[in-house]
């Protein structure tokens, strides 16, 4: 016996055990290994049954008890390997009688007394989409279409020939607010109370001043744009527009949001970066083609370079009445601008808009090519125009070496913040 298991007598001195004392009598190591290799199986065992049951729906331990044949439990993994389908999702899925347990005849081989009926199958919702998990035997038929292949074969939301291409017209820098009134006007007939209009600038505090241009002429004027804070106050014009049947919405970005009966997209000045543009361009063209029109100046004509799918148009006439009511306006807003004389907060904004126009024509250089001179020119004409003040405001010299301006003529530099007095020509 001792032999067999390779167990030491007793007595007997094993000079491998560490304490060094006598090895006693019991069992070899190996006898646990064995017992430990019996559990498992039974363990294996009593897994498999549990398997079986659940596969066959609590026949399975009758039928390793009963020599009565059973009716077929349907296709299980085991009777599915000749052909292929052995997936636990293929087993799960499939209705098909089991070619192994299934006679002829439609029954079980060797069953007595009466067939049990059918079980009949479980309707599906049409209008549920399938799970990747529950697909039906056709689907899972279907080859399995990348992310490039399920974006070439979707139908797109409308023909490419339905988008029209982007409007582009260049006129001199004071001419861009008339041709704009003109532009506004031409719609505003063309859709008589439906005309709905995205007027975007390409700088924010440019957008506010001239939404409360527009807003003195008499428009329905939505105004909005990204310097708006919180969102909350910011959102809240985007609303009223949407609810509107007619109006102008002022701002500069797109938003990524979608406006029910939009008639119409006029840029004014070329947009940051190209990425920007196309942006703007998606944003056109989407859900439902509307004119899409690009004012810039005559210094801005290299930007088209960078861009694609634009087509030159000629700017519309400027009738005598344009420029009346445009007049009017700019004579509100310079009353408005007088009761700002001691109020250095809402002068302020004259500023703001001064330098952030020098600002974003100085970054985006490389898209027109203007020399810096050019773009503080513009800038000048621009401001004096808008507010009709008989020079620019000043900008103290430490924030023109911040913008890189320090040597450039038609800067008008100021002695601190603050300050807002217009001073004469030297």
């Amino acid at each position: 016996f001792f032999r067999v298991f390779r167990m030491p007598a007793p007595g007997y001195y094993d000079p491998c055990l560490r304490s060094g004392r006598e090895a006693t009598a019991g069992p070899h190591p190996s006898v646990w290994v064995c017992l430990r290799a019996v559990l498992a199986l039974l363990a294996m065992a009593w897994a498999a049954v549990c398997w079986y049951t659940l596969i066959d729906g609590g026949a399975g331990v009758a039928a390793l008890w009963s020599t009565r044949p059973l009716p077929s439990p349907g296709p299980t993994w085991w009777t599915r390997v000749d052909s292929g389908a052995w997936t636990v999702a293929g087993a799960w899925h499939a209705h098909e009688p089991s070619p192994v347990r299934a006679s002829p005849e439609g029954r079980p081989a060797g069953a007595r007394g009466p067939m049990p009926p059918a079980r009949p199958p479980i309707p599906r919702n049409p209008s549920t989409p399938s799970s990747p998990w529950r697909r039906e035997p056709e689907e899972r038929l279907q080859p399995v279409r990348s992310g490039a292949q399920r974006r070439a074969q979707t139908p797109p939301l409308r023909p490419a020939s339905a988008t029209p291409p982007t409007q582009v017209m260049f006129v001199p820098v004071l001419d861009v607010y008339p041709t704009l009134i003109a532009l506004l006007r031409t719609e505003l007939q063309a859709n008589p109370g439906r005309a709905k209009v995205a007027l975007v600038f390409n700088i924010p505090t440019m957008a506010a001043a001239m939404g409360k241009l527009f807003e003195l002429m008499g428009f329905p004027v939505y105004i909005t744009h990204s310097k708006v804070q919180p969102p909350g106050i910011r959102d809240e014009p985007l609303g009223k527009f949407r609810r509107s049947p007619n109006g102008i919405l002022v701002t500069d970005q797109v938003w990524g949001a979608q406006y029910p009966g939009l008639s119409m997209i006029i840029q004014v000045g070329h947009a940051a970066t190209p990425e920007q543009f196309r942006e703007r361009q998606a944003f056109a063209s989407h859900p439902a083609a509307v004119p899409n029109v690009v004012i810039l100046t005559d210094l801005e004509r290299l930007f088209l370079e960078k861009v694609s799918g634009t087509l030159e148009v000629d700017p519309p006439a400027v009738l005598p009445g344009d420029e009346k009511l445009l007049k009017a306006g700019l004579r509100k807003m310079a009353r408005r601008v007088a009761q700002w004389e001691n109020d250095d907060a809402q002068m302020r904004e004259i500023h703001d808009v001064y330098i952030d126009y020098i600002l974003h024509y100085k970054n985006a250089a490389v898209l027109h090519h203007q020399p810096r001179p050019a773009i503080v020119r513009n800038a000048n004409a621009m401001i004096k125009w808008l507010y009709t003040i008989p020079h620019p405001p000043g900008v103290v010299p430490r924030a023109m070496h911040q913008m890189g301006l320090g040597n450039v003529k038609g800067i008008r530099q100021e002695g601190q913040w603050g300050q807002w007095s217009w001073p004469e020509e030297g």
